[in-house]
């Protein structure tokens, strides 16, 4: 069940959608992660869970048995949330066991419309504030376009301070504030923004977290550990050691940080898990010349879910931000490609952020090979140099 803007409005794909999916109602959760937790917690009746990954099968997870997926043959018209981050690749497995697409959904979806339809609140799981286009690397793939840009910089201040506080005019709740670029610790003014983010939005319950990503090349000084510190701040270091060598400093990172108590994640798993390879999101620059259709199609198919704010802008695709972010292409649709926070609509809103848009595509994707194992089959090795 996928809203198609060319025959119903969003709301009235909203309406729909409440009536199929009804919080009362009995489900399957597919997935075990983060994602599950958050479902769980809006459902009073599951009958299990069902994962991907065999080691889980026979578990107990708050209650509920962990089941191999080929179980769902046996439950074709049971409803079904999909609590995983690549849908699509779930979405192609389910249609392999014979499941209508009316009976099953994405969790964001199922979490969102309801909040927003039923009660008027929008509570968001992340968000991804960009600091800079400036990087330490010049990674081939990059998702940024890093080595296509002209003139790297760090953004104003109060351009990403206004950014956050129109985007929280918006929602009510974000778990989950990120900040990135480019390299977030080449931003001169992180410090600041920290204790702003923190004082105005963590501390007053508007968000539960801050994050920051690093890809591992630059050891914060001290003054940065203890800001950090100070604002519980959660640093995602990416390990591309296998492509960079000794200019990651990865591991001398985490080990300061487990002397400073910072907490950290590592990231090496990367877009495809099974291989830990980045797609090949192919040359911004080229165009594909694909049809209306087409786009619509390679639309449908692509996972990618960004959720990234620049330039008090809502964006849900990497590829359209980055080409209007750092590349100043000229695909630019202002009706299409984003939600204007300084003067849409909280529906629309809603709908970017779950991933759809006015056309049901987007010119850029005529430049993109798409997000997800169901679209890409390029793959790259994360943190691979230039030169």
């Amino acid at each position: 069940m996928k809203y198609n803007c060319s025959y119903e409005s969003f709301k009235e794909y909203a309406e729909r959608f409440r009536k199929k999916f009804p919080q009362n109602d009995t489900y399957i959760i597919f997935g075990t992660g983060q994602k599950f937790q958050k479902v769980k917690k809006q459902i009073s009746d599951i009958l299990f869970v069902v994962d991907n990954d065999q080691q889980k099968w026979g578990m107990e997870l708050d209650g509920l048995r962990v089941k191999s997926p080929d179980i769902l043959k046996e439950y074709k018209e049971t409803k079904i949330i999909v609590a995983v981050q690549g849908y699509m690749d779930v979405d192609k497995q389910l249609e392999n066991y014979g499941i209508r697409e009316e009976n099953y959904c994405h969790y964001n979806e199922f979490l969102m419309i309801e909040d927003y339809f039923g009660r008027g609140k929008i509570s968001v799981p992340e968000v991804t504030f960009m600091v800079n286009n400036r990087c330490t690397l010049s990674c081939k793939g990059c998702i940024e376009y890093i080595p296509y840009v002209e003139k790297q910089q760090n953004f104003s201040l109060q351009q990403i301070k206004d950014s956050i506080d129109d985007f929280f005019m918006y929602a009510d709740y974000c778990e989950d504030i990120s900040l990135v670029g480019g390299e977030a610790l080449l931003y001169g003014k992180l410090d600041i923004l920290l204790e702003y983010l923190y004082g105005e939005y963590v501390k007053t319950g508007h968000a539960k977290r801050i994050k920051i990503t690093t890809n591992g090349t630059i050891m914060p000084n001290n003054h940065m550990l203890q800001t950090l510190k100070r604002y519980n701040v959660v640093v995602v270091i990416s390990d591309y050691k296998a492509a960079i060598g000794e200019r990651s400093l990865a591991d001398k990172i985490i080990m300061v940080f487990l002397q400073w108590r910072i907490e950290y994640l590592i990231e090496n798993r990367f877009s495809r898990a099974e291989e830990g390879k980045w797609f090949d999101m192919g040359n911004p620059l080229q165009c594909k010349n694909m049809a209306e259709t087409a786009l619509k199609n390679h639309f449908n198919k692509c996972t990618v879910m960004c959720s990234a704010v620049w330039d008090s802008k809502l964006f849900n695709c990497n590829g359209v931000r980055s080409n209007i972010m750092n590349l100043g292409c000229k695909t630019i649709d202002s009706d299409n490609d984003y939600c204007d926070l300084k003067s849409d609509q909280k529906e629309k809103f809603v709908m970017y952020y779950l991933g759809y848009n006015n056309k049901g595509y987007y010119n850029f994707c005529n430049y993109c090979n798409g997000y997800g194992e169901y679209l890409n089959k390029s793959s790259i090795m994360p943190g691979e140099q230039n030169c």
